[in-house]
């Protein structure tokens, strides 16, 4: 009867030491994943943070007045001549004409 006992309790603890290892490889498994993982999109995040730093730099270029002005240059336009004057001071929109003096 205690021999019986005791292979029962053997048993059992071989069974719940089975089952603890294989638990442990699972959930070591996962998390190497998702740390591979992570660090995937860790540096994936670096990139387009990358990416974004140069984007803001260029629409800075871009957007400069001296950059607009060469590009005009360029597109053939050339300096104004004329005066500007305001047509209608009392209006709610003000409107520019060119004067040919």
């Amino acid at each position: 009867m205690k021999n019986n006992k005791l292979k029962k309790i053997l048993i059992a603890s071989i069974i719940l030491f089975v089952v603890t290892g294989l638990t442990k490889v699972i959930l070591c498994s996962s998390m190497a994943v998702k740390s591979a993982q992570l660090a995937e999109l860790s540096t994936k995040k670096q990139d387009l943070q990358k990416q974004v730093s140069k984007l803001l730099f260029e629409e800075s270029r871009l957007s400069n007045l001296k950059f607009v002005e060469n590009k005009a240059y360029e597109m053939g336009f050339t300096d104004m001549e004329g005066n500007l004057i305001n047509l209608d001071t009392d209006a709610p929109v003000a409107v520019a004409s060119v004067s040919l003096q």
